[in-house]
């Protein structure tokens, strides 16, 4: 039996995520406004721009199993007349000739924990194709933030030393060296250093292939590795996936490959590439 990934339920029952996508397009002028979404979903926020007022909605999901469910809501909203869905990506939908749509507003939600995991790049170049200086873009900004962590528990997610004398590190090499999703709340931690702003995402600027940021050390410890999360800034909405905030999104951690000895009060240097792998910057 064909199924689909278990998030979308606990997505879909995350009221405030819900509530502040659907301020964000109560906040829009939608009067004779084209709508580009990207990633249907369930479809239900293409039914919430077409009952805003929406002009027409163009909306592409690649998910044969999630573009049937959307087209069935959207075919039993009544709004089927103003969206149209295509069940295939944003790149090869916009490849097509015929499709020469000039979008007032383009939304995607299509972020994992560690914002780039779910086609990031690849849907910002689509973005960036198809959008004009005029175009609306929601999110406008993704604020990726982070602290340095010590977590023993963390870091034994992705490594393992040895039982019973028995040396079991060969499996190390197929740790992630880029992140993984961690509820943060649930494991032995402490955090090393205030929440630090670590990068801005758009879907309109080139990005450079690396960034720098630095952070400084509140306490004394060894780090782990950087606790990171996001915010959505959705004109005047905001979502969090900050810990404890209550959001569907795990957190994410990225390790570093050497553990560091940070003192309070030393500004530590990082370098973060276009995979989003972090390392200490000497």
């Amino acid at each position: 039996m064909e199924t689909i990934a278990k998030w979308h339920f606990a997505m879909l029952n995350d009221k405030k995520r819900n509530q502040a996508i659907e301020n964000a397009i109560l906040d829009l002028n939608l009067n004779n406004k084209i709508v580009f979404e990207i990633g249907t979903g369930s479809g239900l926020f293409s039914i919430l721009f077409a009952r805003n007022g929406a002009s027409h909605v163009y909306t592409c999901e690649q998910n044969p199993i999630m573009g049937s469910i959307a087209s069935k809501l959207i075919n039993s909203s009544g709004y089927s007349n103003i969206i149209s869905l295509y069940p295939e990506s944003s790149s090869t939908l916009i490849r097509k000739k015929n499709f020469n749509i000039k979008p007032d507003i383009i939304f995607t939600e299509t972020l994992d924990c560690g914002i780039i995991g779910e086609g990031f790049q690849e849907i910002k170049q689509d973005i960036i194709k198809i959008a004009n200086d005029n175009t609306e873009i929601l999110p406008n900004n993704i604020n990726k933030l982070g602290v340095l962590i010590n977590s023993n528990s963390i870091v034994n997610l992705n490594k393992v030393d040895s039982y019973s004398q028995i040396d079991i590190s060969y499996l190390n090499q197929y740790s992630t060296s880029t992140y993984f999703p961690v509820r943060s709340e649930m494991f032995e931690s402490e955090w090393l250093s205030e929440s630090t702003l670590i990068k801005k995402y758009d879907y309109k600027s080139i990005e450079p292939p690396e960034s720098f940021f630095s952070i400084t050390a509140t306490k004394d410890g060894i780090c782990h590795g950087i606790l990171s999360w996001f915010q959505i800034e959705l004109g005047k909405q905001e979502v969090t996936t900050k810990p404890n905030s209550g959001s569907h999104w795990h957190q994410a951690f990225h390790p570093l490959e050497n553990f560091i000895e940070v003192t309070k009060g030393q500004k530590y240097h990082f370098v973060l590439n276009n995979k989003a792998r972090i390392v200490e910057k000497f």
